[in-house]
């Protein structure tokens, strides 16, 4: 295995990890309702989702903190760091008393254990996305930065799958008792993997040549001077004072892709059951074919847009998803589930072709000694405000409209704003970096 690959494989496995979790959160959330929560309480979903939500407040601390390690301390270590924390709340997860059994505290350990997690994803998915993009030949980097989005998918998938077999085999009893517990456990299995795999990565030139080291050509060992001019360049206020615009267009991109990301794999594949509109398996074979669309086509979008430039294809790819919203709710409206599937495959296609292009996007937008902390800043933000919160809106807004229409513009409504945010930046594809 050379060494492109390794790092392609480091970085896209924390991806992988995270989205595994998050994927069974989200597939288990009507077991964990009724396990963390009140039998008798009819916002036991709600909270559910409230919880899940809360994974993602914390993702701007883990950003601030572990961008801040990766600008100044090297990419490498940051992402050793953040396997690392990432993994232990997903093994507790699968350790965790029910309501049952210590009553309140239930809830509250399950939402602690989400805002550590946040922490650690806070600046992992960034950060690998910096490091892809460093270490790949400047008219490949949409490419090669592909990939670091391609660990989510994949981790969904395998949450499915591994979802899938248990629902199936496993007496309904059985998996609420302790079935839902062994892939969280499992997940430890992929995080010793990571960390192997992170421990033998090599630190990108960018970084070492722009960030540390005046004579990169020589080699020259790492001084305290280096240190701290580094420290006092990259600061959280000096990133947000010289940046801010940047990071609010991020910001409003980062929210559309995780928007859409959630109300199709997490929310609608929910709405599936609790609306008897599809059996349980024939919600899994759904969410499976579109994240395996969505998967297949992310390296296909970073390739696209290494060849025409980020912003034609990304653009694009918004501009299709736009045209197939109201479509896919319409269909679901009138129950016309294989019409309806294939919108939303559709969707999956164009949200892959939108992720395949955007590593190498925002690492051209951001100069290289603060461009860890300023991805994952835009990434915390969106993430906490927006995209985490995608299936308690969309549960608040079905509760209170009964009307998936609404579920539609709200899709919509962030899809024009990532457009007008993707105008306003500058295309820099395969040019010099920042």
């Amino acid at each position: 295995m050379n060494k492109q690959t390794k790092s392609v494989l480091a970085c896209a496995i924390g991806n992988t990890l995270e989205w595994f979790d998050y994927t069974l959160y989200g597939l288990f959330a009507t077991t964990l309702s009724r396990l963390f929560f009140p039998a008798d309480s009819n916002s036991s979903l709600l909270l559910t989702y409230l919880v899940f939500a809360f994974g993602f407040f914390s993702r701007p601390l883990g950003g601030i903190v572990l961008g801040y390690i990766g600008d100044v301390f090297g990419r490498r270590l940051a992402l050793i760091i953040s396997i690392l924390t990432m993994s232990i709340p997903t093994f507790l997860t699968g350790l965790l008393p029910t309501y049952e059994s210590i009553g309140v505290l239930a809830p509250i350990s399950l939402a602690v254990i989400r805002l550590f997690q946040g922490i650690a994803i806070g600046g992992d998915f960034s950060g690998s996305m910096v490091y892809l993009v460093e270490r790949a030949p400047p008219k490949k980097r949409g490419f090669f930065g592909s990939w670091s989005d391609f660990g989510s998918p994949l981790g969904v998938l395998l949450g499915l799958f591994v979802s899938s077999l248990l629902t199936t085999f496993m007496d309904p009893a059985n998996f609420e008792l302790y079935g839902w517990r062994i892939p969280f456990l499992l997940g430890v299995v992929i995080a010793a993997f990571g960390v192997y795999l992170r421990y033998e990565m090599e630190e990108t030139e960018s970084f070492f040549c722009q960030c540390v080291v005046e004579n990169c050509e020589n080699r020259m060992p790492i001084k305290s001077s280096d240190r701290t001019r580094a420290k006092n360049s990259n600061s959280i206020i000096v990133t947000i004072k010289k940046h801010a615009k940047t990071i609010g267009y991020a910001v409003s991109i980062n929210a559309y892709g995780g928007v859409v990301f959630y109300m199709l794999l997490t929310y609608l594949h929910n709405y599936f059951k609790v609306a008897e509109i599809a059996t349980q398996q024939q919600a899994f074979l759904f969410t499976t074919l579109v994240n395996l669309c969505m998967t297949i086509f992310i390296p296909l979008g970073g390739m696209l847009s290494d060849k025409f430039g980020r912003k034609i294809v990304m653009m694009s790819s918004i501009g299709a998803t736009m045209l197939c919203i109201f479509p896919m709710f319409t269909t679901l409206n009138s129950y016309n589930l294989c019409l309806h599937m294939l919108f939303e495959i559709a969707i999956g296609g164009c949200l892959g072709i939108f992720f395949g292009g955007r590593a190498a996007f925002y690492a051209e937008a951001f100069p290289t000694h603060i461009r860890c902390t300023a991805i994952a800043l835009s990434f915390g933000i969106s993430h906490s405000v927006f995209a985490g919160t995608t299936p308690l809106v969309a549960e608040i807004i079905m509760k209170n409209t009964g009307s998936c229409y609404y579920l539609g513009a709200f899709m919509f409504a962030f899809a024009m704003f990532a457009l007008y945010s993707m105008h306003q930046l500058e295309d820099r594809t395969a040019q010099k970096l920042l």
